[in-house]
């Protein structure tokens, strides 16, 4: 085997192993003689790594905890959404809510700001819209977070054998059997997390 083969099995060697291979000659440049033996640089490639929050990762379906329908019109309840404000202070809550058209997204919006809650703690980064009710699931999932909170039962359902915490707010229980992971509470002011 002659030089250039050698270099070409060494370099497919370290290619092979997942590492960047520079050839440079004398001259800095690729070009080589058949004389001359290039000298291999090797530079580890490191992998990109997100620098992701220490805080535990809670979501909230806001469809009918935080938001629900009276009369037709969509009305904020307070008193959740300032729990919801309290738990930011401490994790990082995502709260996702299920909207018919911009219109009513831009109505969440107007309701976040009317009540405070962009100004006490919650992300407006951290405030996701989808449009079908099977995307909060998915966007959950997606998310994996520590802590769901969420009224829908069919969520929970959904989403009890992925997530180590779920939090279903009812007022009624109609299980036939409570999973493990599953706490059931009647209101979003009696969540309590350590």
């Amino acid at each position: 085997m002659g030089a250039k083969g050698m270099v070409a099995a060494a370099a497919a060697a370290v290619a092979c192993a997942g590492l960047l291979v520079y050839f440079m000659g004398s001259s800095g440049s690729q070009q080589h003689t058949v004389h001359s033996t290039p000298q291999i640089v090797v530079e580890e490639r490191r992998p990109r790594v997100r620098r992701r929050s220490k805080r535990r990762v809670v979501t909230c379906c806001g469809n009918e905890l935080l938001f629900s329908r009276l009369g037709g019109a969509l009305v904020a309840d307070n008193t959740a959404l300032a729990v919801i404000c309290q738990l930011c202070k401490e994790l990082d809550v995502f709260v996702i809510v299920c909207v018919a058209d911009d219109n009513e997204e831009a109505l969440v919006w107007q309701l976040l700001r009317a009540h405070g809650a962009l100004d006490n703690g919650l992300d407006k980064r951290r405030v996701l819209f989808c449009s079908e009710p099977r995307s909060v699931v998915h966007m959950v999932r997606h998310l994996s977070p520590a802590v769901h909170i969420d009224a829908h039962k069919e969520h929970v359902e959904l989403l009890h054998p992925h997530l180590p915490n779920l939090f279903h707010v009812a007022r009624q229980a109609d299980w036939p059997r409570i999973p493990d992971n599953v706490h059931l509470v009647n209101s979003v002011q009696a969540i309590a997390l350590n």
